[in-house]
């Protein structure tokens, strides 16, 4: 196992901040903290819904393939587990129907095409 340092955590705050942004998470207290939250995960995530804080946690362990890469997609992985999040509730609670489920599916659809879409776009463009 790698152990992350604290410019692999730098990078990872920057990241976890970049994507928080391109994904339009506001609104949400953050708290990225460098610290194991999962065992065997080079990162993690815990959030509340309801309370809308969440805490990103890149673990002191990273694994194998702890690079500039693998810390940047450590970062976006854990950030796309918060924007499924509030699907992933309403899929859950029993007391959710369909048609709840389909709004929450079509807003983080909205989302990717307002952010990843468009910027593939634009770029292609050029």
């Amino acid at each position: 196992m790698a152990k992350t340092t604290k410019k692999d955590f730098e990078l990872f705050r920057r990241e976890v901040e970049r994507w928080l942004e391109i994904y339009g998470l506001k609104g949400w207290s953050v708290e990225i903290l460098h610290k194991t939250y999962v065992e065997n995960s080079s990162a993690s995530l815990f959030y509340r819904v309801g309370a809308r804080d969440a805490e990103y946690y890149l673990s002191k362990d990273f694994g194998k393939d702890k690079t500039e890469l693998g810390v940047r997609l450590a970062a976006f992985h854990e950030v796309t587990h918060h924007l499924l999040g509030k699907l992933i509730h309403v899929a859950v609670e029993r007391s959710h129907d369909e048609d709840m489920i389909n709004a929450e599916e079509h807003e983080v659809i909205k989302t990717l095409q307002n952010t990843l879409f468009m910027a593939y776009e634009n770029d292609k463009l050029s």
